[in-house]
């Protein structure tokens, strides 16, 4: 096998794999090859043009490959969408990501010198008592009494004055034992459930870490975060693949390589030192040397690259004991706009009924609303997701109640909405957020970026050290990772409160 020679060699092209790149390519100048076997870039948070779908595996092959996602139902049939060309027109994502214009994702791309616009939100509305209550920036929240509302300003205030010392004494406290010792407002408990919920991926209180959940409330509120405006980021077409193709360039410019369809068989590790990779692309076999190589996969699929006997053995059967939060997502193509807020439904499915450990939320928000090209002229693209633990994700009939009890919202909540949608989709993924952070899974407790048992291996992704809501997770991630490999402290290329 002929080998190549690089500064630095990623492995996976997810956000944390390609921020890391990036940074080191367009601040260092390093020559970076990153190796994705899907393809496409971007992971979990691939996209998707539908005129660019000439089949049905078109869509179906690289949600799986690339987004470990996987399709639960459709309507119309699969059969329907190809014939009829029912998605041209529509950018949608893979599922759900937490790709926000006040997170840390747009401060690298600034700083790599590919900045690209995020369209936020521009209204929210809260689901209360059969209504909804539109929500705005400096006014009370009208389904919430006097009392109510001040106890969950109260709730926000703490957060706010929380230092960082203090929120990762609270990393494994569970944020029900820390609300509830503070307030008994059912109101408050239920709004900072959802917007906990929303930070961590979770629907359980007992599962949230208080501390993680300071921190992103802390950083949401520092960087203008409100709700009902600028709480949501898209972007138009070719949708959120744009983020990956600018970093991407940047990766090329200083002289690397962005290869996809090329699968990773080993890390080449020899006397306790990264040597490289050995990789099988579409010409067959081949090595690329690098003493320094970052893995971007899920920290729980290390053992495909590398065996289990490098590492002492606690620290693999911790690795191993990481669960992951899922999710049910949905995508609407519809007629024509029925909706313009971000949409918050505190209560879709109470726990007994769905089969679930807690009561379930549901989020959506019309994505073409702000960036017009994601749906045809005159139409409407509607994103949105239930959080589900891994375990429920693969249980039909979970699955099944979930898009029931949506469909059954959302024809209450619309009356013309079954004749206004042209079609729908629900993708489910066990791994919407890669280690869940539930407390005893957050802070000291994930791995660090850089192994202590192998000279030259990194760790990028929100599997590792880094706190955030999913990709910005990723993104906290790759800061860390490209300090530990390159010169420089890329922690300040974001503001202090996102450190």
């Amino acid at each position: 096998m002929s080998a190549e020679q690089f500064d630095v060699i990623v492995v996976g092209a997810g956000m944390g794999g390609m921020c890391t790149a990036a940074l080191l390519a367009a601040q260092e100048r390093k020559r970076v090859l990153i190796l994705e076997k899907a393809g496409q870039l971007g992971g979990r948070a691939t996209s998707f043009v539908g005129a660019e779908l000439a089949t049905w595996d078109d869509y179906r092959r690289p949600l799986g490959d690339a987004a470990r996602t996987r399709l639960h139902r459709t309507l119309p049939d699969s059969e329907s969408f190809v014939r009829e060309r029912l998605l041209d027109g529509y950018v949608f994502e893979a599922g759900i990501h937490g790709i926000f214009p006040w997170g840390r994702i747009g401060h690298v791309l600034n700083a790599v010198g590919r900045p690209v616009a995020l369209a936020p939100n521009d209204a929210a509305a809260w689901y209360r008592d059969g209504r909804f209550h539109r929500v705005r920036r400096g006014e009370p929240l009208p389904w919430m009494s006097e009392r109510d509302m001040r106890e969950s300003k109260s709730l926000v205030r703490e957060m706010l004055r929380t230092s960082a010392r203090q929120a990762e004494d609270c990393d494994h406290v569970p944020f029900k034992e820390w609300i509830e010792a503070r307030t008994d407002s059912e109101k408050a408990v239920e709004f900072h459930r959802v917007m906990g919920g929303i930070n961590l991926t979770l629907t359980d209180l007992a599962k949230m870490s208080t501390g993680d959940n300071i921190r992103i409330n802390r950083q949401c509120i520092l960087a203008g975060y409100h709700m009902s405006a600028g709480g949501t980021g898209t972007i138009g077409e070719p949708g959120y693949r744009l983020v990956f193709q600018r970093l991407a360039e940047a990766v090329c410019q200083a002289g690397g390589a962005v290869r996809t369809g090329h699968r990773v068989r080993e890390i080449v590790v020899r006397d306790g030192r990264v040597r490289g990779v050995v990789a099988t692309g579409p010409a067959g076999d081949y090595e690329a040397q690098s003493s320094a190589v970052i893995s971007n996969v899920p920290i729980q699929n290390t053992f495909s690259l590398l065996p289990e006997s490098l590492f002492p053995a606690a620290w693999v059967e911790k690795v191993k004991r990481f669960w992951s939060a899922g999710g049910l997502c949905v995508n609407f193509g519809l007629r024509r706009p029925l909706t313009r807020e971000a949409s918050y439904v505190p209560t879709l499915l109470r726990a007994a009924d769905a089969g679930t450990d807690s009561d379930l939320f549901y989020v959506y928000w019309p994505t073409s609303a702000w960036a017009p090209t994601r749906a045809p002229l005159g139409e409407q693209l509607v994103e949105g997701y239930v959080p589900l633990t891994e375990v429920e994700t693969r249980s039909k009939a979970i699955l099944d109640r979930v898009c029931d009890a949506i469909l059954a919202f959302m024809r209450t909540t619309y009356p013309t909405f079954d004749h206004d949608l042209r079609w729908a989709v629900f993708p489910v993924t066990n791994f919407l957020c890669g280690v869940a952070p539930a407390p005893h899974q957050v802070g000291e407790d994930k791995p660090e970026v850089k192994s202590p048992y192998i000279e030259g291996l990194y760790f990028s992704g929100d599997t590792v050290r880094g706190w955030g809501c999913a990709a910005d997770a990723a993104v906290h991630a790759a800061l860390l990772c490209a300090a530990a490999v390159g010169a420089y402290d890329y922690m300040q290329v974001v503001p202090e409160f996102m450190r």
